[in-house]
């Protein structure tokens, strides 16, 4: 498959660094030579006669421009301007505070800058990537890069996963964009800096905290933090009406407009994983496995009060299953595989699992193939692979049209009398839905061409195609059914973990 997709990875490489070139580039070489200026010639700040700060959440194409969620903080060396969108009062118009300014207050404000190295940072795109050569490398990610916190709203990362929320929701929660502007003796324009809620300075959240604590306390104005949080929720929901409005009063299942369901084996941060969601924002349902598809990201689920809290962290994981399976399926509002599903809860009563019960309903063990198994693992001796492979949890969230979560935790010895039942069900079904939807009109369309189309050009649908063709739809959905490769390699993660248990082998050969 990778031979497949190289030819456009390495296309859209050439296709960034050519937009670089001549779109950004003279813009970012602009910004580079200010800020060598400031850093060589501005020990002591003495050419800045002027600092604008200016944040807005919310920022992006998914979320309305007209809300406006912003703040603003303006200084010169005679006064200080702090200026709050309207959204944070009842009137239409924003609100501006400001007070008079002197020598020893631009000080303090400046030592603040100093203490936080501002005419140091550099654009956004340097603390993204480690180069941008050609080819499938061209944006190889730095790790642990800082991002925009503030608060429990807009506190995510868009480069993370978060499960128990819909990607609408994401993109509005991640939406940021700050701009520090420098205004100089004898320049015509000022130094800009801008960023995004993911890739900023090291030092960027403390000083944004610092700066405001400094700047609402001078002025005297309200303090935007302690709301932005239940502004932004308001927002989000004038924004995207079909997170609240309630569908169905008799039947609580027809309002769930997000599930996924996350299944891990051998423990959550040392095994396969596998994962389903159905996205009511986009009307999709995805499967995927193993998960996440390529390892390198920490994972956060949101629990009942829309808070993220972090669920595992495999970042530093290397190890990527040669078997890796991703398709998402576009569905539409009346869709058979959306009613199967809350169908399929519904049968179960999912709604009402709860991660904390200890009764005898919740007292069963998964049961998946031989390895994970626990009927098989009467005869093994070593403490360290029984603890593996009888080692299961399972995250399941779920979003209903009232706008209220829940998330269920649940691990082995522990799961619900019906939960083997329940997965199988959804295994099932869903494996073989998505991609008879995803591609089986695609395959009737494009079979008369030979898959020649321009349309498809080098993609991966264009890839799952011809192989559908080679083999047909019986041995396509048996290579790509989870459940046949999780025996080897939970052997294989097994191994990962514990390499002795490999050495061991290899001896007694």
């Amino acid at each position: 498959m990778k031979k497949k997709i190289i030819f456009p990875v390495v296309l859209f490489g050439l296709l960034f660094l050519l937009y670089r070139y001549f779109v950004q580039v003279p813009d970012s070489a602009h910004d580079q030579v200010e800020s060598a200026s400031i850093g060589m010639n501005l020990g002591d700040y003495s050419e800045i006669e002027k600092l604008t700060f200016e944040e807005n959440y919310a920022y992006g194409l998914m979320a309305n421009l007209y809300t406006n969620i912003n703040v603003k903080v303006i200084v010169t060396k005679e006064q200080i301007s702090y200026t709050m969108s309207s959204v944070f009062s009842e009137i239409t118009e924003e609100t501006t505070f400001t007070k008079s300014f002197n020598e020893q207050s631009w000080e303090a404000l400046f030592d603040i800058i100093k203490n936080h190295h501002l005419t140091d940072w550099d654009i956004k795109e340097n603390y993204l990537y480690d180069n941008y050569s050609l080819g499938p490398t061209y944006h190889i990610k730095k790790k642990h890069v800082e991002y925009v916190r503030q608060g429990d709203f807009f506190n995510l990362n868009p480069e993370n996963i978060y499960l128990g929320m819909d990607q609408n929701e994401l993109d509005f929660r991640s939406g940021y964009e700050g701009r520090v502007l420098f205004f100089l003796k004898d320049h015509m324009y000022p130094s800009s800096r801008e960023y995004n809620s993911y890739g900023v300075p090291p030092n960027y959240n403390e000083f944004r905290q610092e700066l405001w604590d400094f700047v609402i306390e001078y002025v005297g104005g309200r303090d935007w933090r302690i709301e932005l949080g239940q502004i932004g929720k308001e927002v989000m929901y004038q924004t995207y009406p079909y997170m609240t409005q309630q569908k169905n009063e008799e039947n609580p299942y027809q309002n769930i407009r997000y599930f996924s369901i996350l299944e891990n084996y051998g423990g959550k941060e040392t095994g396969p994983k596998v994962r389903f969601t159905y996205d009511g924002g986009k009307n999709s349902l995805l499967y995927t496995y193993p998960y996440p598809y390529q390892f390198s990201a920490k994972l956060y689920s949101i629990d009942e009060t829309g808070r993220s809290e972090l669920y595992y962290d495999d970042s530093e994981v290397d190890f990527l299953t040669g078997d890796s399976f991703f398709i998402e399926t576009i569905i539409g509002k009346e869709d058979v595989g959306l009613n199967h599903l809350l169908s399929l809860l519904e049968q179960y009563q999912v709604l009402d699992w709860d991660s904390d019960s200890t009764n005898e309903f919740y007292s069963d063990y998964v049961n998946q193939g031989f390895f994970f198994n626990l009927d098989y693992l009467d005869l093994v001796e070593d403490e360290h692979e029984r603890e593996f492979r009888s080692s299961y949890d399972t995250l399941i969230n779920i979003i209903c049209s009232d706008g209220t979560y829940k998330e269920i935790r649940l691990e082995n010895g522990h799961l619900p009398q019906t939960y083997n039942e329940f997965r199988t069900e959804l295994w099932d079904y869903f494996i073989e839905y998505n991609y008879r939807n995803q591609l089986g009109s695609l395959y009737t369309k494009y079979e008369q061409s030979g898959f020649d189309d321009e349309v498809l050009g080098d993609s991966y649908d264009k890839y799952l195609l011809e192989n559908l063709k080679d083999v047909g739809w019986e041995k396509f959905l048996e290579k790509r059914e989870w459940r046949n490769y999780i025996d080897e390699q939970g052997y294989q993660f097994m191994l990962l973990k514990y390499p002795y248990m490999d050495l061991e082998t290899k001896n007694s050969e």
